[in-house]
Parts: C-alpha cells; structure tokens; sequence
C-alpha cells in the first residue's frame, strides 16, 4: 500500500517498502545482513586512523551513520523504509546521509590529486 501526498509528484513523502539494495536492486537479504556490519567495521576502522582531515572524517561518519540506520531498519523492519519522494524516486535520509557523504570524500580524493 502507498500513503502519498507529493507537489505535482516531483517532490513529498511517500511510504516505500524497499526490500532490494541501492535503486531497489534485488539481493539477498542475508547477505546484506551478513555484509553490512563488515562494510559499516571497515569503515569505522578508516574513521579512527589518526591525522585525517575534517572533510574525509566527516564523509565517513555521515557514510557510517546512513548505512547503520538502512542497518537498523532491516534487522527491525526486514526493509529499509524510504519516504522521501525525488521526481522518479523515492529515498530516505540514511540514503542523503551516505550520498553526501560519498561526494565529501570523492570532492577530498579529487583534491588531493589536483593541488598544484
């Protein structure tokens, strides 16, 4: 069932019950629940290195963060619950979280490469 209200469906809340990966990519449930404590480890490890700056430690604690709540709904829920709805998709805050992330770290990496 959908519960919707949305401005001319671009934008709004939308219930969606996502059982797949990333863009609702079907996958296997246990192993998602197997990877993602590995994945959410290796990255906590990264965030605890010493001497980082504060662009890569925040991209990662925003990273963590969003795939400890998506984490977290599946070992309740069995799904991630995405509601926000962006034109043609919907996604949750844990999703903005680790997309933001991901572009601090990339916009990090990118720096690094091209400082003169």
């Amino acid at each position: 069932q959908t519960v919707s209200w949305t401005w001319k469906n671009l934008f709004g809340w939308e219930f969606f019950a996502n059982t797949g990966i990333a863009f609702n990519i079907p996958f296997p449930s246990i192993v998602i629940n197997i990877l993602t404590p590995l994945v959410i480890f290796g990255l906590v490890f990264l965030l605890i290195k010493p001497s980082q700056s504060k662009i890569r430690f925040a991209g990662l604690t925003l990273v963590i963060a969003g795939a400890l709540s998506n984490y977290i709904d599946r070992i309740l829920f069995g799904i991630t619950i995405d509601y926000i709805r962006l034109f043609t998709s919907i996604i949750n805050l844990a999703d903005v979280m680790i997309i933001f992330g991901v572009v601090l770290l990339l916009a990090k990496s990118y720096n690094l490469r091209h400082k003169a």
